[in-house]
């Protein structure tokens, strides 16, 4: 993403495995519980993100993006066992037009890997 992010911390909590990176902004990877279907990931995203979800063709089979409550939140599904969810919190809390450009690209590389 062009930054320099020191981490990630790991843990486990319900199914999840957040990796946080933390610099000037802070970078969140939440992994869900396998099994999860792609209707159910559908609705559940777009429950979570708010009024302003809006599909992202091109990363995975389905993906959503956000930036409905001040940061740039990406979620995407490729498979039962491949589904994940970033945000990215800016230091200044105001949330800029390339931070969701920065979400995508990390998301397509997740997806890709």
């Amino acid at each position: 993403m062009g930054s320099s992010y020191t981490g990630p911390k790991t843990g486990t909590n319900g199914g999840t495995a957040p990796c946080v990176y933390s610099g000037s902004d802070e970078v969140n990877v939440l992994f869900n519980a396998a099994g999860i279907s792609m209707g159910q990931f559908a609705t559940q995203a777009k429950s979570d993100m708010g009024p302003t979800a809006t599909a992202v063709a091109g990363l995975g089979k389905a993906a959503y993006a956000s930036t409905a409550y001040g940061h740039a939140e990406i979620e995407a599904w490729s498979s039962p066992t491949k589904n994940f969810s970033i945000t990215i919190d800016t230091s200044n809390a105001q949330v800029q037009p390339d931070n969701a450009a920065q979400a995508e690209a990390l998301a397509k590389a997740i997806v890709a890997g």
